[in-house]
């Protein structure tokens, strides 16, 4: 369930290394190791608090009503429906689909044109991270190939001509990260950006992580009947 990995055991090694305690001198005093192992464990309670709020995105179609409920047409008998950010103001439109699920047949392959919805759509749930081992971006979140999804976020108040669209993607050396955690929620950054005078639309999308998104090797180059899945790229998924 969301909000049930919280990826402690990996988290606390990583604290301790930054701490400087799995490799620490033998010199080092018993007063300094407990000073640096309360600020451990400190930081993985403030990591676990963040954890919570994380989970709260999840839910947060449990708190949409009539009156915080940001519906947009795209037209075709085609809607969305967001939340309006009580913080901020800003609304919000999770979980949107940018193609179909890569699963099955589709693992590894390029990505596939999401298929289309009449009526209403609900995003009001962030959608789970791509595949990857327990991380700081996974807290909070959890992992699945289904994860082609992408987070809009635009400002309060409506204008009459386009704004500039900022789309962010995450680092994290190809092989960890997430549009789903709150590290690059969008909602402040639209909501100052508004207050400045310079409105923007923010977009933040996942991407296949590891052998699902980036594996490549020669053997996998499109030969000369085309019968490769994989294209003249040779490599797989973010193509």
């Amino acid at each position: 369930s969301a909000g049930a990995r919280t990826g402690r055991p990996m988290r606390a090694s990583v604290t301790l290394c930054g701490l400087g305690l799995l490799l620490a001198p033998t010199t080092t005093s018993g007063v300094e190791w407990s000073a640096a192992l309360q600020s451990a464990l400190s930081t993985l309670s403030a990591q676990d608090a963040d954890a919570a709020t994380q989970a709260a995105a999840y839910t947060a179609a449990d708190d949409v009503s009539a009156s915080n409920a940001a519906l947009v047409n795209l037209g075709g008998g085609q809607f969305l429906r967001g939340h309006v950010d009580s913080d901020t103001g800003a609304r919000r439109f999770m979980g949107i689909p940018f193609a179909t699920p890569p699963i099955g047949e589709l693992r590894w392959r390029a990505p596939r044109p999401v298929e289309s919805w009449m009526g209403v759509r609900e995003a009001v749930r962030l959608s789970d991270s791509c595949m990857q081992s327990d991380n700081f971006f996974t807290v909070g979140t959890d992992i699945s190939e289904d994860c082609l999804y992408l987070n809009v976020f635009t400002p309060a108040e409506t204008t009459e001509g386009p704004l500039p669209v900022m789309v962010f993607f995450y680092g994290g050396s190809w092989n960890q990260g997430s549009a789903m955690n709150l590290l690059y929620w969008g909602g402040n950054l639209v909501a100052t950006a508004e207050s400045s005078g310079n409105p923007i639309i923010l977009v933040t999308v996942n991407y296949r992580l590891n052998g699902f998104g980036f594996l490549g090797a020669d053997a996998m180059r499109e030969p000369d009947d085309g019968s490769s899945p994989y294209g003249d790229e040779g490599s797989t998924g973010n193509r």
